[in-house]
This record gives structure tokens, sequence and C-alpha cells, in this order.
């Protein structure tokens, strides 16, 4: 079975509404759970179905406290897996759910309310990965070859800081609060847009797809992200 049919297979058996279930359980449930909704809900066609459905489901309402790392029931917080996980299932979420549709308008909403303190989140999440990724850089092998070093960046944090780039990026651009808010706090540890726009560079410059692919389409996304922060 290929990965579309298996993702349109996963909505038809109310997988995505096991999934949110799972998501509130312990520490291993939670965790897969993540990460089987991150990858079903990737990609376009069925990923963008699949991106509704969750969201019907009542997925926000379950992912956000994740999301914020309040866990799961009787656990600590969530894991750097999890995280890039959570970040990969937001971007899913921007790049596939239409525009104005009530699905969307719900997940921006989770943005603003309570004083922006998801976009809060966000940017500690971003600061913590750009961390990782500076104090890897400091102690990476002389002899790695460039594949080596990128993969290397990937994972220590690089992944996470694309992805988070990536949500902030859409949620600027959808809510002037919003974009605000996330300057103010950027420029009170020495960042601006410009170093989001950087992140982003690399991140579209990795992706492969001719035209008329997905890959494509996610670079043509990015590239009109970069262009809005590069106007603010």
């Amino acid at each position: 079975m290929g990965s579309e049919e298996g993702k349109k297979a996963f909505r038809t058996d109310e997988g995505v509404e096991l999934m949110v279930i799972l998501m509130k359980e312990k520490k291993m449930a939670r965790t897969r759970s993540i990460k089987v909704l991150d990858f079903a809900m990737s990609a376009e066609g069925e990923g963008a179905e699949t991106c509704a459905l969750f969201v019907d489901a009542l997925g926000l309402k379950t992912l956000f406290p994740a999301f914020m790392g309040k866990g799961g029931k009787k656990e600590a917080a969530l894991t750097t897996e999890d995280t890039e996980h959570i970040l990969g299932i937001l971007s899913s979420l921007f790049s596939s759910l239409e525009s104005d549709s009530a699905p969307r308008v719900r997940l921006l909403t989770k943005f603003v309310a309570d004083d922006y303190e998801k976009v809060d989140r966000l940017l500690e999440l971003r600061e913590a990965a750009e961390n990782r990724v500076s104090r890897w850089r400091g102690v990476e092998g002389v002899d790695l070859d460039a594949d080596e070093l990128f993969l290397g960046k990937l994972e220590n944090g690089l992944a996470t800081l694309q992805l988070a780039d990536y949500v902030l990026a859409w949620i600027c651009m959808e809510d002037d609060g919003i974009r605000d808010h996330a300057k103010m706090l950027l420029s009170r540890k020495g960042k601006e847009f410009a170093d989001v726009i950087t992140v982003l560079e690399e991140y579209a410059a990795n992706i492969e797809g001719e035209e008329g692919t997905e890959g494509a389409t996610k670079r043509a996304i990015i590239g009109n992200l970069m262009n809005y922060l590069d106007g603010c």
C-alpha cells in the first residue's frame, strides 16, 4: 500500500481520532501518536484532508497543551523528538488548511489567545533550537564534508529551528498583532526577521523537487513568506 493510500485508510478507519485520544495518554503512546500524526498530515492531497479532519476531531485542543510543554497524564515535559513532530504538525496545518476556512481560523486563534502565550512558546523553542545548532557548530569535526555537516546540523537542532521559523513566518503574515509581538520578542534577544529569513533560505535551498511537485510548491510558499518578512 502506497503512502497516499495508507493515509486515506488511516482517515477512513478513524485513525486520526484514535491518535488524538492517545496524545492525552502516557509518554510512549503520546510520543508515537504525535509521530504518526506528523507523518499522516504531511504532504499534499491526502495529507491536506487529514489536516482538516484533525481540527474537526478537536486535535488542536490536545495538541496545544503538549506544545506548551504541559505533557500528558502523569508525564513530564516533551522530548526534543516530540517537539519536532509537533512543529511538523503545525507546519502541515498552515501549509494545507484553506485560507479563511473555519479550521484555519481556529488554528490562528490559538496563537492570538491568552496574550500571545503560544507565540512566546514558539520563540522559546526557536531560541533553544538555535542554541543547539550553535553549540554543535562549535564542536563539529573539521573532516566532515558538506553533506555530513548539514545532516549533523539537522540532527542537532536545525530541523526544529526551520520548522519553528516556518510556523513563525506564517502566523506573522496572517496576523499583525502576532507580527508585532514576535518582532518585539526577537529584538529582546538581539534578533530580527532577517535572522528568520536566513533560516528559511537554507530550508528552501535543501528542499528537492522539480516544477509541479510538492517540493517546488513548498519552496514557493517559503519564498512568499520570506518576501513578506523582508518587507517588515
